[in-house]
C-alpha cells in the first residue's frame, strides 16, 4: 500500500524521494514499477543486512517497503534539514574550513573501515549521495552513506564471500576517493579563494 508523500526533497534517473508528512524524521524513495531495477536492488540490500543481523552507523536506518501497482518503494531515516545541520558531503565542500575538512576526511576514513570489516557492498559512492550530521559548532556528528547501496552484480557472490567483497569495496572506494578529491579541488579550492 501507497504512503501518503509529501514534499520532493531529491530526484534522480529512476527514484524520487519524498519527506514523510506523518514523520519528520524519515521519507520515502520509490520508483515506477516499469523502471525499478535500481529500487529493489536497494531494498534487497537493506533485507539482506537484517537477515544477517549486520548494522552499521553509517547506514540509514530502514522503516520496510510498499508498493502497489504503479510504484515501488521504501521509508528510511532522513538527511536532509533546512537549517543547515545536515546535508551531503558535496554540499560541505563548499562551505567547509581546513579544520571540518580533516574531520571529514577522518570520518571518511573510518567509514571505509567499517565498509571493509562488515563486508557492506556498495554500488557506487559519491560526495553527493553521502551525508552528514552537523553539531551547532560544526562539528561533524554522524556520516551517513544515502544512496548507492548494494551490488549490480548479475550473481552477487561478492556480498556473501568478504574475500570477493573486500576487493570490489577496495576498488569502489578507489573511484569515490578519485571523486571525492576532484570535488574537494573545484568546491573547498574555490570557496576558500571566496574568502580570503
Amino acid at each position: 500500500m501507497r504512503p501518503d508523500f509529501g514534499k520532493i526533497i531529491g530526484k534522480g534517473n529512476t527514484k524520487i524521494c519524498y519527506l514523510n508528512p506523518n514523520n519528520p524524521k524519515t521519507c520515502f524513495k520509490a520508483s515506477l514499477r516499469n523502471n525499478c531495477k535500481e529500487i529493489l536492488r536497494e531494498i534487497e540490500f537493506f533485507h539482506f543486512l537484517q537477515r544477517r543481523n549486520i548494522e552499521s552507523m553509517y547506514l540509514p536506518k530502514y522503516y520496510g517497503s510498499f508498493q502497489d501497482e504503479e510504484i515501488v518503494g521504501y521509508e528510511v531515516e532522513l538527511f536532509w534539514a533546512q537549517d543547515g545541520s545536515a546535508m551531503t558531503v558535496l554540499e560541505f565542500l563548499k562551505i567547509a574550513t581546513p579544520s571540518q575538512i580533516c574531520d571529514l576526511e577522518k570520518n571518511l576514513d573510518n567509514l571505509k573501515n567499517e565498509l571493509l570489516q562488515k563486508n557492506i557492498v556498495f554500488s557506487d559512492l559519491a560526495p553527493g549521495n553521502l551525508a552528514l550530521r552537523l553539531d551547532a559548532d560544526g562539528s561533524i556528528t554522524q556520516l551517513v552513506m544515502i544512496d548507492g547501496f548494494g551490488s549490480t552484480e548479475f550473481i552477487p557472490i561478492s556480498k556473501y564471500f568478504s574475500f570477493f567483497g573486500r576487493s570490489k569495496i577496495q576498488r569502489r572506494w578507489k573511484k569515490f576517493l578519485s571523486r571525492y578529491e576532484i570535488d574537494k579541488r573545484r568546491l573547498f579550492g574555490n570557496s576558500n579563494k571566496a574568502g580570503s
